[in-house]
C-alpha cells in the first residue's frame, strides 16, 4: 500500500512515507507494529513478540517479550532497545546503522503467529527550519529576509542554500507578484558532506547539501518579492524563505542656508547646503566610499569613507554643489611600521641583569652562611695536647 502520513506518537514524530519509516538520527526513534496497533493488543492479549534486524534467523533477534518480560538478544546490552506497552520496538538513540530491515513475530493468546516487516531509514533535519538566501538580510520575520540591489544593475543573483540534511532536498525559485505567482528556472546542485571524525559532527557526516540559483534580470518598484522553498522528507511539510528585493536609492537634497544670529555669519548668509545619502547592502571587513563634490568653484573636493558599521555623510558649503558618492576599492592600510627593536633588545637586556643580579646576591649570601659556619666551628673546637721529648723528660705542650 503506497500512502503518506505523519504519525504524533508519544512526543515523537514519526514520519513513514510510501511504506518507508524515517527516524531522526540523535533522538529516540519508534518502529510501530501495524497489527498490534490495528487490533489494539494488550500485554494481557500477546503471549509472545519478537524484534528482527536485516533477517528472521534467530541470530537477528534484536529483544524480545515473553509472557510478561521484556529481555534484549544476541548479546545485545540494556538500554539499546526496548518494547512499550503497544509492542513497538523503540531504538533509544538512533544513528546511521539503524537503517535497514525490521522483522516483527507476534503471538495473540490463544492465536496463530503472525508476522510483517518495516523498512526504516534515517533523516537528517536542517539546523535551521529555513533555507538560508546569501546575501540576504533576515530583518523581518524569521522565514522573511532583505535584500538591496544597486538601481543600475540589470541582472542579480539569488542563492538559496539547505545544508547537511539526508534525505537530500529539493529547492526550488517561486516569484510572488499581485494576483500569482510564477516558478523560475533554477540552476540547483547537490553535494555529499563527508566530515572529518576529528570535528566531532557526526550527527551531520554523510549528509547532503543543495543549493538553487536564479537570476532577476529586472526589479520594478521596490518591493519585489521571492520565494525559495525546499521540499523533502529532511523538511517535513516544507521550508520557505521569502526573499524581498529593494532598490538602493541615491538621493540628492538641496536646502536653503538659515542666517544665523552669531556676528561673522554675514558671509554665509542666503547660501546653500547639499547632502547626500546611499544605503549600503552589506558592509565586509574593510569597505571604503567616496563621496566627491562638485560645482562652480575648484576641482572638486572628496573625502573618503572607510565603513564598519554605520557610514558618514559630508556636507559642503559650495554654492550649487552636488554630492556624488562612488565606490571605493578595500584601502591598504599603510601604516608607519613601529620602532618596536630596541624597545625590545632593551626589555631583553634589562631581564638578563636583573637575573644577574639576583644570581650574585643568593652566591654572596650563601658565601656568608658558609664564613658564619666556618668561624662558629673554629670557636668550639677543644685544645688538644701535643707530646714532645727533650732527652729522657717527656714534656706536655698545648696547642690549638
Amino acid at each position: 500500500m503506497q500512502w503518506l502520513s505523519l504519525l504524533i506518537y508519544c512526543g515523537f514524530v514519526l514520519a513513514i512515507t510510501d511504506g518507508t519509516l524515517f527516524v531522526e538520527r540523535g533522538s529516540r526513534g519508534i518502529v510501530p507494529c501495524p497489527l498490534a496497533k490495528s487490533r489494539k493488543l494488550s500485554r494481557e492479549n500477546v503471549d509472545a513478540m519478537y524484534w528482527y534486524y536485516g533477517s528472521m534467523s534467530d541470530i537477528s533477534i534484536l529483544i524480545s517479550y515473553f509472557l510478561g518480560r521484556v529481555a534484549p538478544q544476541n548479546g545485545i546490552p540494556e538500554g539499546v532497545y526496548d518494547i512499550d506497552d503497544e509492542f513497538n520496538l523503540i531504538i533509544e538513540n538512533v544513528n546511521a546503522s539503524n537503517e535497514g530491515t525490521y522483522f516483527w513475530k507476534l503471538k495473540p493468546h490463544l492465536k496463530a503467529m503472525d508476522e510483517g516487516q518495516v523498512e526504516v531509514c534515517v533523516k537528517v533535519s536542517p539546523r535551521r527550519p529555513y533555507p538560508t538566501v546569501i546575501g540576504c538580510n533576515q530583518v523581518l520575520a524569521a522565514d522573511t529576509c532583505e535584500m538591496s540591489v544597486q538601481p543600475n544593475s540589470t541582472v542579480h543573483n539569488l542563492t538559496c542554500v539547505i545544508e547537511q540534511v539526508k534525505p537530500a532536498v529539493e529547492l526550488r525559485w517561486i516569484h510572488l507578484f499581485l494576483g500569482g505567482k510564477t516558478e523560475l528556472k533554477a540552476s540547483t546542485s547537490v553535494w555529499p558532506e563527508v566530515l572529518p571524525a576529528y570535528t566531532g559532527a557526526l550527527l551531520r557526516n554523510n549528509t547532503y547539501s543543495t543549493s538553487a540559483s536564479v537570476q532577476v534580470t529586472k526589479v520594478d518598484g521596490d518591493n519585489e518579492v521571492y520565494l525559495c522553498e525546499a521540499i523533502g522528507v529532511a523538511v517535513g511539510k516544507g521550508a520557505r524563505m521569502r526573499v524581498r528585493l529593494t532598490k538602493a536609492h541615491h538621493t540628492t537634497v538641496p536646502h536653503e542656508e538659515v542666517q544665523s544670529d552669531n556676528p561673522g555669519s554675514s558671509l554665509r548668509t542666503n547660501t546653500y547646503s547639499t547632502s547626500a545619502s546611499v544605503q549600503v547592502p552589506a558592509v565586509d571587513s574593510q569597505e571604503a566610499c567616496t563621496c566627491e563634490a562638485m560645482g562652480v568653484e575648484g576641482n572638486g573636493e572628496r573625502i573618503i569613507v572607510h565603513l564598519t558599521k554605520t557610514h558618514h555623510v559630508q556636507s559642503s558649503n559650495n554654492l550649487g554643489t552636488t554630492l556624488v558618492w562612488a565606490d571605493e576599492g578595500t584601502p591598504t592600510a599603510n601604516k608607519p611600521a613601529q620602532n618596536t627593536v630596541p624597545v625590545i633588545a632593551l626589555g631583553v637586556a634589562l631581564t638578563f641583569a636583573l637575573i644577574f643580579i639576583v644570581i650574585m646576591c643568593i652566591r654572596l649570601v650563601y658565601l656568608q652562611k658558609k664564613c658564619n659556619e666556618f668561624n662558629r666551628a673554629l670557636e668550639r673546637r677543644p685544645y688538644a695536647p701535643v707530646p714532645t721529648t727533650s732527652g729522657d723528660n717527656h714534656e706536655m705542650q698545648t696547642t690549638i
